[in-house]
């Protein structure tokens, strides 16, 4: 049975509010809504009240994770395009942006359209944040095996349509 632990939010705030804002600057790519979304986090924290678990910056990470993905998909319903100002997971610099590699990323932005919200953060954080299978799983609630399991089944879809 998990331990209820009632929160300082004070406390957590000044001590996580750094690790909170990278994670949201880093996903947002603005200053000002990382700091929003920062505040957001805990807020959501704070009306929690109580928390089960023992490691407060596992939590605000993983409510900074899901705060920043919410926003991303409010933007995108709102902008009602694809702008290029969204969050794209997989916008990694080219040197030369070649035909294969412009068809590529397309599929790959389709394919993570039709991705869970889940799937979506544990293959951000993962390759991404460079997080190892438990660190990933121990944040999103998964086993080390069911971190692998998505990541394979993730990239059998890329291959299917690549």
């Amino acid at each position: 049975m998990a331990q209820t632990l009632t929160v300082d939010i004070e406390a957590w705030y000044k001590k996580y509010l750094p690790l909170v804002f990278r994670r949201c600057r880093i996903m947002l790519r603005s200053d000002d809504d990382a700091f929003d979304a920062a505040q957001d986090v805990f807020v959501r924290a704070l009306r929690a009240r109580h928390i089960h678990g023992a490691y407060p910056s596992t939590l605000l990470y993983t409510i900074a994770t899901r705060v920043c993905l919410n926003r991303l998909r409010s933007r995108q319903r709102h902008a009602g395009d694809d702008s290029g100002e969204l969050f794209d997971e997989t916008a990694f610099p080219v040197a030369d942006a070649s035909f294969d590699e412009a068809e590529a990323r397309l599929v790959t932005e389709t394919i993570m359209r039709q991705t869970s919200e889940e799937t979506r953060a544990l293959l951000y954080m993962y390759f991404v944040d460079g997080m190892s299978l438990e660190e990933t799983g121990r944040i999103l609630g998964l086993s080390a095996s069911g971190v692998r399991k998505r990541i394979v089944k993730f990239r059998e879809r890329m291959e299917k349509h690549g």
